[in-house]
């Protein structure tokens, strides 16, 4: 792999871009022309990320000596791919919405959700026509409808989604043999659902003689604590109903975001993720405690760290280098990341930010920057707009403004 560095890239940007290429067990040759700098990486470098060096302000150009997934790589057919449906195209800027239910259950919920969907403005319809629950051939109809065929004993829980099986915490119901996980059980996050299907898999293999009490006690204690683990932070099922006040930390909430739906000015520095730092450095406006944590892992330079308590609000590693990739703000689904520059020396900042609209700005577009409540701060211009397949579709947006509203100017609105 050959990697083109520009020459007028500070000296401590060029070094932790070389000890972080090493720190993959590559060799590094390093070439310095007039012009530009190349950097020969010698060994395995499958594992390096081509789409996050380019996205590297220093980084030039990236080229593999030998391109791997030929059947798929643009150079081997470099049009985009536009699928025509109808009235409506998919793909080459062209910017759809898809919706529709999770299952198709009946020909008059289909229709109904249609006609729902059309009127809201969407352009497709979606939904499952086959989820193999059973035989993906057969039809699927709701499962809780089924269980309470079946003889289940059912209730209306109003907290669990409506009328669900009445079933204990490792999904038995009343019926001897049948046991429900997931949404048939009552709604739950993604991630605490799938380990209460390996709960209700495991008891159920216990039942068939599969396992035996031994191995059921360990295996549902692992997946007791990994579940508990999911089922912290302010939105806990315990703080249902509850009047919370503060954050695991004890840092007063934002009431401003519970009543208006944004974080004020005010209320923004006293969380951990806040911080002010001199040159490039992430800024993290989260305020409460839900289990996430793809910042942590995104960062290449562990500059953000969440630990093991997957509710806790991140911060940002002291003395950590940000190499100014932007994993971290494209990595945060709540878009509550930012890369900041305080004070760029002629009484400028800039502040990078994810920007999913179309079309996007070019470099020198003028505008103005939206603060946290969509008012507008001040006077802005697009300085960068950096779109790589590393960003997983969220391009983001690099915009100067004047040093004093760093902290304030969170999104770019074109003129």
């Amino acid at each position: 792999m050959i990697v083109v560095v520009n020459n007028n890239a500070a000296k401590e940007q060029f070094e932790n871009l070389v000890n972080w290429i090493e720190s993959q067990n590559v060799r590094v040759h390093v070439s310095t022309g007039e012009y530009q700098t190349v950097l020969g990486l010698i060994g395995d470098t499958s594992r390096i990320d081509t789409e996050l060096l380019e996205g590297l302000d220093i980084v030039s150009q990236v080229t593999r000596v030998t391109e791997p997934f030929k059947n798929a790589n643009r150079k081997f057919h470099p049009e985009n791919t536009v699928i025509d449906c109808g009235s409506s195209k998919i793909g080459n800027g062209h910017f759809g919405i898809i919706a529709g239910p999770c299952s198709i259950e009946s020909e008059e919920q289909i229709i109904a959700v249609a006609k729902s969907v059309k009127e809201a403005g969407a352009d497709f319809l979606r939904g499952g026509a086959f989820k193999p629950r059973t035989s993906p051939y057969d039809f699927q109809a709701p499962m809780s409808q089924l269980l309470k065929m079946a003889g289940c004993q059912m209730e209306d829980n109003p907290k669990r989604g409506g009328q669900v099986p009445v079933c204990d915490e490792y999904g038995r119901t009343s019926l001897p043999g049948v046991f429900v996980a997931g949404d048939v059980s009552g709604i739950e996050e993604a991630s605490s659902a799938m380990i209460e299907g390996r709960m209700a898999g495991i008891v159920a293999a216990e039942y068939l003689g599969y396992v035996g009490k031994e191995e059921l006690d360990t295996e549902l204690s692992d997946l007791e604590t990994a579940l508990d683990g999911l089922r912290q932070g302010m939105f806990a099922p315990k703080n249902r109903g509850k009047a919370i006040e503060e954050t695991e930390e004890g840092i007063d909430i934002s009431t401003n975001l519970l009543k208006k739906g944004y974080v004020a000015d005010d209320e923004i520095e006293r969380f951990p993720g806040v911080t002010h730092k001199k040159g490039i450095h992430p800024v993290i406006e989260c305020t409460q405690n839900i289990p996430c944590n793809p910042c942590q892992d995104a960062c290449p330079k562990k500059c953000i760290s969440i630990g093991d308590n997957i509710t806790s609000l991140p911060i940002v590693v002291p003395e950590s280098d940000c190499i100014n990739c932007g994993m971290c703000v494209a990595s945060c689904s709540g878009q509550a990341i930012f890369l900041v520059d305080e004070d760029c020396g002629d009484g400028t900042a800039t502040v990078t930010l994810p920007y999913e609209f179309l079309p996007l700005p070019e470099k020198g577009t003028k505008g103005i920057a939206l603060g946290r409540d969509g008012n507008k701060v001040c006077e802005a211009e697009v300085v960068s707009v950096k779109s790589t397949k590393a960003f997983d579709k969220t391009n983001l947006l690099t915009m100067r403004v004047p040093k004093e509203y760093a902290m304030t100017a969170r999104f770019f609105k074109a003129e």
